[in-house]
């Protein structure tokens, strides 16, 4: 559903029933309001594109939960806060882009237990 000019927020009550959701990828498109924290208690989501829209608040606390996401593009919006030391949880992290938001603070120092991190782009934040 990438670049559809979709509007509105993320609604907490779809992403509860989609328990079998591997691909979310939802970039380029004019969605708004805070990523739902339900989206990370699927266990098969390793995929995730919330690229190049106005996504805003922080990122939750659920995320850090996902122990299977592989993929995970964020850069492009108006997300703010800081990064969790938690991330170190994220075993399988492969790509991890939240350029071009309102982050704030230092990167933890426990991203560098991401064995499997190949990419990993933070500028204009």
């Amino acid at each position: 559903l990438e670049d559809n000019q979709l509007h509105g927020q993320l609604s907490e009550d779809v992403f509860r029933a989609l328990t079998h959701l591997e691909h979310l990828v939802l970039h380029s498109n004019h969605l708004s309001g805070y990523i739902p924290s339900v989206l990370f208690k699927n266990d098969k989501l390793w995929w995730l594109d919330l690229s190049n829209n106005n996504l805003s608040g922080e990122i939750p606390g659920e995320f850090y939960k996902s122990k299977n996401l592989e993929h995970v593009y964020l850069n492009s919006n108006d997300l703010e806060g800081g990064l969790s030391p938690k991330i170190r949880k994220l075993k399988n992290l492969r790509d991890f882009w939240i350029f071009d938001n309102y982050f704030s603070g230092k990167v933890p120092t426990s991203i560098k237990r991401l064995d499997q991190l190949e990419s990993l782009l933070l500028h204009h934040n």
